[in-house]
């Protein structure tokens, strides 16, 4: 789990797996991204209340001294997990269930697998199955296939895989947004299968820690150049098309701005490495 000042949704999310009575031989992993001092001293207190209680897994946070981004968050965990173990990437703001851990335990991936599960809201409304789809040549995010140039992978609100040697890092030039299309892509690339499963189901409170912080949609963009100058179709035809929506279409000269300032910087940035340096803004 990764938390940025949002160490309620944080909580439930713990209470919500440490409910379901099937945490047995489990840890649970938290990446604290500098929150300020309120939600720190805030998890912190609850921690300490259950090293207390019969829960039988461990829960350990790392604080971080500088806010790294959601990929460095589990990256930090990643290579601590040993080979053999089950990874299961969780938002801290979704609820887990009963059912969902019975089906995970029933239906665990094998060495080239991940697996990923339908997604409702906090009303149990559906709202998607897990899947989403990014256009290779305009750089859109959609909830389903809508053209071949979309590219689909697991949301990084919730993926369950095994470590093995083949597992790859999550990319941390992209500081939010888009690091769990690239992380989609490399899995893609080492032929790793995708398998869904339908009958369960966990909730997802969506964009609780992102919706907070200042500048968001810029953010967004600057993950947007860096994911298309490395796995797009035509980066240059991405470029014009984005520039035209930009200028003509919302007229956010101020993006615009930004946008050839991500343009420039993405040149500096060996962004096909899986960790380089900590790029954030």
């Amino acid at each position: 789990l990764v938390n940025y000042n949002n160490s309620q949704d944080t909580i439930g999310c713990i209470n919500s797996i440490l409910e379901s009575n099937h945490y047995e031989n489990c840890s649970i992993e938290i990446f604290d991204n500098n929150s300020n001092e309120l939600n720190t001293n805030i998890l912190k207190e609850y921690l300490q209340q259950i090293e207390t209680t019969k829960f039988v897994c461990s829960v350990d946070c790392y604080y971080s001294d500088i806010n790294l981004g959601f990929a460095a968050g589990n990256n930090y965990w990643l290579k601590k997990t040993p080979i053999g173990d089950y990874v299961w990437f969780l938002n801290n703001d979704t609820l887990t269930n009963s059912q969902l851990f019975e089906q995970i335990f029933t239906n665990l991936p094998d060495d080239k697998s991940v697996i990923y599960f339908d997604c409702k809201t906090f009303d149990n409304e559906f709202h998607d199955d897990g899947m989403h789809f990014v256009n290779l040549l305009t750089g859109r995010d959609h909830s389903s296939k809508k053209s071949r140039y979309d590219f689909g992978y697991i949301c990084g609100a919730s993926l369950l895989l095994k470590k093995t040697e083949l597992t790859p890092f999550w990319c941390e030039s992209y500081f939010l947004y888009f690091e769990d299309s690239d992380y989609g892509m490399k899995l893609y690339k080492q032929g790793f299968s995708l398998h869904h499963l339908n009958c369960c189901y966990f909730n997802h409170k969506i964009s609780a820690t992102s919706s907070k912080k200042k500048g968001i949609n810029y953010i967004k963009l600057r993950s947007q150049v860096l994911f298309m100058k490395k796995w797009g179709k035509n980066f240059p035809l991405f470029v014009f098309g984005k520039a035209v929506y930009l200028l003509l279409v919302k007229n956010d000269f101020i993006g615009f701005r930004y946008f050839l300032t991500y343009i420039h910087e993405s040149k500096g940035i060996n962004i096909l490495t899986n960790n380089v340096d900590n790029a954030y803004i």
